[in-house]
């Protein structure tokens, strides 16, 4: 269900020269959804654990 994929996108430049491209990264929103939930919830217990 963590899968993710990562794109390559031409900044300035040549096309040949690897440093002109910048990455992203697709992850689905399933996932993005159960890693919020999974951050609020140890956000929230945090600072009962020090």
């Amino acid at each position: 269900w963590h899968l993710v994929q990562v794109l390559p996108i031409h900044n300035k430049g040549p096309t040949d020269d690897p440093a002109n491209f910048r990455l992203i990264s697709l992850t689905s929103i399933f996932c993005k959804i159960i890693e919020k939930c999974i951050k609020d919830l140890l956000v929230s217990i945090a600072p009962y654990l020090g």
